[in-house]
Order: structure tokens, then sequence, then C-alpha cells
């Protein structure tokens, strides 16, 4: 009986190693979509960062914002609680560009809305 309780204990402890341990392809980063400012100066792009944690977990996520000249300049990332499933487009719900940022509305299938703010200032 303590053999089959160290066995299995070794197994789990395996498998969380195994789990916590990212490689680089863990964090391979997708695009799901893209908007331009109605201007044309900016650009928000939505990734997937990575896959979602175990089954019903969450998936990273990165907001982007370039200019005109394909420059980054900010990004917010963050952790999408989408039961298991991917970032998908209908994730990104509205953008709003205002004078000195852009106001990005998220909505995931486990979590209430939320804002994100991405400035202008380079």
């Amino acid at each position: 009986m303590v053999k089959k309780a160290i066995t299995i204990m070794i197994v789990l402890c395996m498998i969380f190693t195994f789990s916590a341990c990212s490689s680089e392809e863990d964090k391979e980063e997708i695009l799901i979509t893209s908007q331009n400012s109605p201007d044309g100066n900016y650009s928000v792009y939505l990734y997937q960062v990575g896959s979602p944690q175990w089954s019903f977990g969450s998936v990273g996520a990165k907001l982007i914002l370039k200019n005109s000249n394909d420059k980054v300049v900010d990004e917010k990332e963050f952790s999408l609680a989408n039961d298991g499933a991917g970032v998908y487009e209908g994730n990104l719900k509205s953008i709003t560009w205002l004078e000195n940022e852009v106001k990005i509305l998220i909505d995931a299938d486990e979590a209430p809305e939320e804002y994100y703010i991405l400035n202008y200032s380079e």
C-alpha cells in the first residue's frame, strides 16, 4: 500500500513538473485579429500566447499597438479565462480610438468583460 502511494506521488510530481516547465514552443504567438485606427496611423493586434493551460484553464493573450511604421508603441500581456479554449476573434468586443490612447474591450468565456488601455506615446 505504501509503495502504491509513493508511486502515485512520484507520478503526480512528474506531471506537475512537466506541466510547469514551458518550452519556447509553448509560448508561440498566434495572431488572432487586428484592426486599424480610423486615421490609419495605428493598428491593434490580438495574439494568443502559448496553449491553454489544462483542459479548462486559461490561455495567455497579448495586445500590441503599432504605429504606421510597424513599430511597437505599447503592449499588454494578460491571461484569458476561456474555458480551455484558445483566443478567438470574438474575444475582442470593441476598440475605441481616443486622442491619447486606445481602449480595448476583451470578453472571455469565464470572466467578466475587461478594458485594456494602450497609449500612443512613443
